[in-house]
């Protein structure tokens, strides 16, 4: 048996605050009937922030604050998909080419990302027979 010591490196990760914040008066807080500004506030607030974290974690610069996105980094791919006349085939056809063209590199695909208001549209159009 042969003795093998154990190596060990360093890695970095750099830690970013995401927050948001909204002024409201205490009385409009509580002349709202049945909480409904509290219920619209914080139904809004999340949205807002996954808006800005899913911008971030998809495009941004890791500077000033921001998260360092997955575009900026070296080693990722990206294919655009436009047409005047977009269907979900044309979509998922051009999404298929993508995966296969890091699969023929024999780079395993570790991560894709789709808009989920693209997923929710192509979900629409999709009839019964699939």
């Amino acid at each position: 048996m042969s003795d093998v010591d154990p190596v060990t490196t360093s890695v970095s990760a750099p830690v970013q605050t995401l927050a948001g914040q909204v002024g409201v008066a205490m009385q409009a807080l509580d002349q709202s009937p049945n909480n409904a500004l509290q219920t619209f506030l914080f139904a809004d607030l999340p949205a807002d922030f996954n808006r800005s974290l899913d911008a971030q974690v998809l495009d941004g610069t890791g500077a000033n604050g921001q998260l360092q996105g997955i575009l900026g980094l070296s080693g990722t791919g990206l294919t655009t998909f436009t047409t005047g006349s977009p269907t979900v085939p044309l979509f998922y056809g051009k999404a298929a080419s993508a995966i296969q063209s890091v699969v023929a590199e024999h780079r395993p695909c570790t991560v894709q990302l789709t808009l989920s208001e693209t997923l929710a549209s192509g979900g629409s159009q999709v009839g019964t027979r699939g």
